[in-house]
């Protein structure tokens, strides 16, 4: 019978540490200082609501709504407040990570409602910062801009040399390790807007274990 028993335990550790790390596990694990907007409670309920197939929808330390749009094993994404999108994707690193964690983590935050800014971020599974480069971080504008045929070659040199300020947004996908980042400018004026829109073009970067590129 000790024999059995030993062998039981033995099998459920095995099993146990085979259980994969989910992108719930990792929810469940953020730092509340990371995650101000939510208590312990609004974590749980949020999750509860998603497993529930219910609008999973909370109001937040600050009395606000925030809600919980998306969750599978390697996803989340949340609306924080109508002005702030978070996205958490777990990745596989391709080498072991100090901490010995499963997962790196890319912690998105977008900003803004029209003209959007994202912050990128890593971590590992178990909430250590990684060294890790933004992917937004030096980005040409240029890049991000294509002429189409109805425009002139002049009038596009005359449109990309202007000394604008540019922005960056990104998104994470739930189905893959990519990401998809967009420019966009801070200009006001609706008419230069208006001729600018066309000329940007989104661009997928792809994980490889250590960074996207």
């Amino acid at each position: 019978m000790k024999i059995l028993l030993i062998a039981f335990l033995c099998i459920s550790c095995l099993y146990a540490k085979a259980q994969t790390t989910t992108a719930t596990d990792v929810f469940k694990q953020m730092p509340e200082n990371m995650l101000p907007y939510l208590t312990e409670n609004n974590k749980l309920d949020m999750i509860d609501f998603v497993n529930a197939n219910m609008k999973s929808e909370v109001t937040n330390r600050f009395g606000g709504n925030t809600q919980m749009l998306k969750l599978d094993s390697t996803y989340l994404k949340i609306q924080l407040n109508p002005a702030v999108m978070l996205e958490l994707k777990l990745l596989k690193p391709s080498a072991q990570l100090k901490d010995s964690a499963e997962w790196v983590v890319c912690m998105l935050t977008t900003y803004g409602e029209k003209s959007c800014e994202s912050k990128v971020e890593f971590y590992s599974s178990k909430w250590n910062e990684l060294d890790i480069a933004s992917p937004i971080t030096g980005l040409d504008f240029k890049e991000f801009l294509s002429r189409p045929d109805t425009m002139s070659i002049e009038k596009y040199n005359e449109i990309i040399n202007n000394p604008e300020e540019y922005i960056y947004s990104a998104s994470l996908s739930s189905t893959d390790e990519s990401m998809t980042i967009n420019a966009s400018t801070t200009i006001l004026m609706k008419e230069q807007n208006d001729i600018l829109k066309p000329l940007f073009v989104t661009k997928r970067l792809q994980w490889d274990g250590k960074t996207f590129k």
